[in-house]
């Protein structure tokens, strides 16, 4: 039971430093909860330390519900994966500031505004008869900017600033990519703007003219 004692004081600890990095989206600390309740349970059962590999493997056959959409699925595995490794960096003394892991999966975000707003983008996209893979590739542009609002802790679009956006730009999504393909993001990004503009989701008018221009 000693290992148990261990992981629940890990984990009490885990979650102050998270409030501590200024995270204060109720999604994002439900979530925490629900993973360290069924974690623990599983660790008890099996009479289990966690470690990394544990916790991964213990994700990997986690029966998600399969009433719920493919979307929420995949906001539920992305969640879990990151306070796994947020405990285990927690564990090895290396967990000082909120954390950016990179993905292995096309996750959406885990905020139900932004949710909300991707499906209605892509709702509007099919509606404007756009080709398939035209929707995906600006709908996977929007997706891709919303998640690095949450990784720096904006939950909501009254927090986004023009420096954000140019932010992302320099953020390592970009790192090592072809002119071209940088510029075609830039483009759609600045479209997705445009739309949340006229949408009057976003109180700001310009937030779109912070996409860098990108020639080639």
């Amino acid at each position: 039971m000693n290992n148990i004692k261990e992981f629940e004081l890990l984990a009490n600890d885990t979650r102050k430093k998270v409030k501590e990095f200024g995270v204060t989206s109720k999604t994002v600390m439900n979530n925490f909860d629900r993973c360290i309740r069924l974690l623990t349970e599983h660790l008890k059962v099996n009479c289990l330390e966690f470690s990394l590999k544990i916790g991964f493997a213990w994700l990997n056959q986690y029966k998600f519900n399969e009433n719920n959409s493919t979307g929420t699925n995949h906001n539920l595995e992305r969640a879990f994966r990151r306070i796994i490794l947020l405990l285990w960096d927690n564990k090895q003394g290396q967990l000082n500031k909120w954390k950016i892991y990179p993905s292995i999966t096309q996750a959406l975000p885990e905020t139900q505004e932004f949710i909300k707003i991707l499906t209605d983008y892509k709702l509007y996209l099919k509606k404007a008869n756009y080709a398939d893979e035209i929707v995906e590739f600006r709908f996977g542009c929007a997706r891709g900017l919303l998640i690095f609002f949450e990784d720096n802790q904006i939950y909501t679009f009254d927090q986004v600033t023009n420096k954000l956006i140019a932010d992302y730009f320099a953020s390592a999504h970009f790192t090592n990519r072809k002119p071209s393909g940088v510029q075609a993001e830039a483009v759609r990004v600045k479209l997705f703007l445009e739309y949340l503009e006229d949408e009057k989701i976003v109180n700001k008018k310009l937030l779109h003219y912070a996409v860098p221009r990108y020639r080639i």
